[in-house]
């Protein structure tokens, strides 16, 4: 199995993660995990409404579901390559 390079805990919300990500890709956002060529890992993501859905037969999830929240995404990863072409 490949190496689980951005872990999530589906039992916690995304800013209390071991490693927490950010909604959008900057620049001066820092990697916060790295990889190299030809690497095989995994990268866990997150649903937009942050674990607030659930697998069950009732719609209060949806219903109730938190709109005004901000979106994440999973961390920043950087690839030590030569070049960009290698990434």
């Amino acid at each position: 199995m490949p190496e689980v390079v951005f872990p999530l805990d589906s039992q916690k919300k995304f800013t209390e993660q071991r490693i927490v990500g950010h909604n959008r890709w900057h620049p001066d956002v820092p990697a916060l995990v790295q990889v190299k060529p030809g690497d095989v890992f995994r990268v866990h993501c997150r649903e937009w409404f942050d674990g607030a859905i659930h697998n069950n037969d009732s719609a209060d999830d949806i219903l109730n579901a938190p709109l005004a929240g901000c979106t994440y995404s999973v961390a920043r990863s950087r690839c030590r390559a030569r070049s960009r072409a290698t990434c």
